[in-house]
């Protein structure tokens, strides 16, 4: 529920972000270097994890102390800035392109659109 708040907001912020951060690309390239952030911290979260798993014995069954949980909501929160952007600006992106070129901007949305829904198909 984090991240679909996070999510929400985020769209709604995004254009005023995108002109302050002086356009789309770099706001694409600051995001995808935040969910590279947010995929390493996962790794740490989960060694955090295991390490107080081994330390206490299999037999362990009490939940998660609260940094581990706060660390892991942390993530889905910010994992939804990433998620907002990836679902809108592809799309502003190949819009912006082609009409600089001079091209329809269907086939190209088209194929963008395809690329998305096609591994979606074979995951579920």
């Amino acid at each position: 529920m984090i991240n679909s708040i996070i999510l929400g907001l985020t769209s709604l912020a995004l254009e005023p972000v995108g002109r302050a951060i002086v356009g789309v690309t770099n706001l694409w390239g600051l995001v995808n270097v935040i969910l590279c952030l947010c995929l390493a911290s996962t790794v740490v979260i989960t060694k955090m994890a295991e390490a107080r798993r081994s330390f206490h014995g299999p037999d362990y069954t009490l939940s998660a102390p609260v940094n581990i949980k706060v660390s892991a909501r942390a993530v889905f929160g910010v994992l939804g800035v990433s998620l907002a952007v990836t679902y809108s600006i592809p799309f502003a992106l190949a819009s912006i392109y082609c009409s600089t070129t001079g091209g329809g901007q269907g086939l190209p949305l088209g194929v963008l659109n395809l690329s998305i829904v096609i591994p979606q198909m074979f995951v579920r």
